[in-house]
């Protein structure tokens, strides 16, 4: 699929990272990802038993003979060297699962990244419609004056006056919306940011072929992780019905305090070889681990359909956006030349200033509108970029 341009935004770049988020959350982001380390280095060497230690006194009372004290300590180990490759197996399943939390915390962390930029984008684009819809009511002024006259002169009904007020009385409203919006946006945004909103510019995001987007997505990584780790764990789960050769050692001290004070010492040390003989549930843990991985797979196979799907929707999105911005930038380029046309008819004497400044608004809503047409396509290329690994 061909490259899609987006068109670049009159702004200056500032590189988009996890600093964009309240330290609150990149407190909680660092905290995830070292618990997640933590618990793949303890799942990584799980298989290492612990050498166990034991001190034991005891004092006996007999009415017969003397009193006697016993003190005991040992120290022992039971340690699988050998597993039918279940030791190389479960370390690993560890490496993929550290993995796959690894990215399932990219992911998070860029699905953060994305919800702030997005109402960095929309604040942007609000500020735009204000600024478009004062335009459009200084218009609608102009055209409340045009039908007083006309209803002064006769040339006009009240029904014409009527409907310009009303659309003047509309487009104030929507006024008051997009300043309540702007608000709303400005909460939001301070709950997950420590920046400031309106000094903030972004990146400006570029249309990427399918085959880019589907190397990086994290969704289909993700998957693959999760595929991939349920593979090692399939392996695990039959080595645990093979043989297993496992290391025994021990060391013995035991001193008897008594009239003999007797003292007992010896190490003990041996190789151990141990299988299942019958389990009743093996044959279907073993299908169970493998329906699991056949599962997994189905599940990659559908998250490349649902990105793939994802990216012609943003595909078709920012060239339909694109298009009405080159719509917009035709009609602006074609007011000004009515523009300059009034102006001159205006000096003659044949155009009023109320013509010329409809005009002059009308061309600034179609800057406006390009503009706005562009922050569209940007949100939805956001859509990609915050699935793509390391994009944003």
């Amino acid at each position: 699929m061909r490259l899609l341009l987006c068109l670049s935004l009159s702004a200056s770049v500032l590189l988009a990272s996890e600093s964009l988020l309240s330290s609150l959350k990149q407190e909680q982001l660092r905290l995830e990802r070292e618990q997640n380390e933590l618990n793949s280095d303890i799942l990584k060497y799980q298989w290492l038993n612990p050498i166990e230690g034991a001190w034991n006194w005891t004092k006996t009372e007999d009415s017969l003979s003397s009193d006697r004290e016993t003190g005991t300590f040992s120290v022992s180990l039971n340690q699988p060297i050998f597993k039918s490759g279940g030791i190389y197996f479960a370390m690993r399943y560890a490496d993929a699962n550290r993995a796959f939390l690894r990215l399932s915390t990219q992911l998070e962390t860029q699905t953060l990244i994305k919800q702030a930029m997005g109402l960095v984008l929309r604040h942007q684009k609000t500020v735009l419609q204000k600024e478009r819809t004062r335009f459009q009511i200084d218009n609608a002024r102009i055209d409340i004056v045009r039908k007083t006259e006309q209803f002064e002169s006769g040339f006009a009904d009240s029904s014409d006056l009527d409907q310009a007020l009303l659309a003047k009385n509309t487009l104030q409203h929507t006024l008051l919306e997009l300043e309540r919006t702007e608000m709303e946006i400005a909460k939001e945004f301070e709950s997950i940011s420590d920046a400031s909103l309106k000094e903030l510019t972004l990146p400006v995001f570029e249309m990427v072929d399918e085959a880019t987007y589907l190397a990086s997505s994290l969704h289909v990584k993700q998957q693959a992780g999760a595929y991939e780790r349920s593979k090692w764990l399939q392996r695990a789960n039959v080595s645990t019905f093979l043989p297993t050769i496992s290391l025994n050692a021990a060391y013995y001290n035991a001193k008897q305090y008594d009239d003999r004070s007797e003292r007992d010492e010896y190490q003990t040390y041996g190789i151990r070889i141990s299988m299942p003989l019958y389990d009743i549930n093996r044959a279907r843990s073993l299908e169970l681990k493998r329906v699991e991985t056949l599962q997994e797979n189905v599940k990659l196979q559908d998250v490349k359909r649902s990105e793939t799907k994802l990216f012609e929707r943003v595909y078709d999105e920012v060239r339909f956006l694109n298009q009405k911005r080159a719509i917009s930038l035709e009609s602006f380029a074609l007011y000004g030349q009515l523009l300059g046309s009034a102006t001159e008819l205006a000096e003659a004497g044949e155009k009023t200033i109320h013509d010329v400044q409809t005009l002059e608004n009308s061309r600034e809503t179609m800057r406006l509108d390009a503009q706005i047409y562009a922050l569209d396509a940007q949100l939805s290329l956001l859509d990609l970029y915050a699935k793509m690994q390391g994009e944003i």
